[in-house]
């Protein structure tokens, strides 16, 4: 691997850099308003992609995005969004999060 490589933010598994993957880890760290790494959206028990609840209470991921991250964080290299992809296929910023229904 090479030295230079943070490998927090690689796959889980993986020795190989992916930016794109990269880039999912950014956004998930936007909306939870904390560092994450790679552990942090698939814990070392489990092998399934997992995203943490937004960071602002009152917002939840609109699909659009919430899918847009999976594409970028997808565990099978072959299926994960490519740079051009991941470019082109990004949302709207008005489609990335939406109000919780507030009760009264």
């Amino acid at each position: 691997m090479e030295d230079d490589v943070n490998v927090n933010i690689l796959p889980v598994g993986s020795t190989k850099p992916c930016d794109v993957f990269a880039l999912g880890l950014l956004g998930v760290a936007l909306v939870t308003g904390k560092e994450i790494c790679g552990w942090g959206v698939v814990p070392q028990e489990e092998s399934e992609l997992r995203l943490p609840p937004c960071g602002l209470k009152e917002f939840r991921l609109a699909k659009p995005f919430e899918d847009y991250l999976r594409a970028l964080l997808d565990l099978d290299s072959e299926r994960r969004l490519k740079a051009q992809d991941a470019v082109d296929k990004l949302p709207e910023d008005t489609r990335w999060l939406i109000l919780k229904k507030v009760s009264l």
